[in-house]
């Protein structure tokens, strides 16, 4: 059984004994993007360093991107210790249209993914290697205030 990369998390708007500190639980950080031009939403997950697009998607959505072998060089450890199962990886273009108004396309490369209940509601995350490139974006477009 494939193991959840990540997962919604459910829980209580209690907060800190401070005035206006932090919840228990906090918001998700999803957003809508476009994925080979087509809009879906993802999740920016600053604690993963690969970037992943479920099986699905891509066989709905990305089937013109080539499927590529990664092998077994890659060995990709979840948060619970288990090992991330792939299929190989794919070379798309993502589109930020909200909140980076200057973003050019960007290639990426993802993981490609088994379905999981959670990517049937999100099918993309995000990790630091994508991060990465859209906060450089930033910081070229907007200065060292972004």
């Amino acid at each position: 059984m494939p193991k959840l990369v990540s997962a919604p998390v459910v829980g209580s708007n209690e907060s800190t004994s401070a005035k206006n500190g932090p919840e228990l639980v906090g918001d998700v950080n999803e957003v809508d993007i476009h994925l080979g031009g087509k809009e879906t939403k993802c999740l920016l997950d600053t604690g993963s360093c690969v970037s992943v697009v479920s099986e699905s998607f891509y066989v709905n959505h990305l089937k013109t991107s080539e499927l590529r072998p990664v092998g077994d060089i890659l060995n990709i450890e979840c948060a619970d210790g288990q090992k991330l199962p792939y299929k190989g990886y794919i070379e798309s273009e993502i589109v930020i249209n909200k909140g980076l108004p200057k973003a050019k396309p960007l290639p990426c490369l993802l993981l490609v993914t088994p379905d999981t209940e959670f990517s049937s509601r999100v099918p993309v995350i995000l990790g630091t290697n994508i991060l990465k490139e859209f906060m450089n974006e930033c910081h070229t477009n907007f200065g060292d205030q972004y």
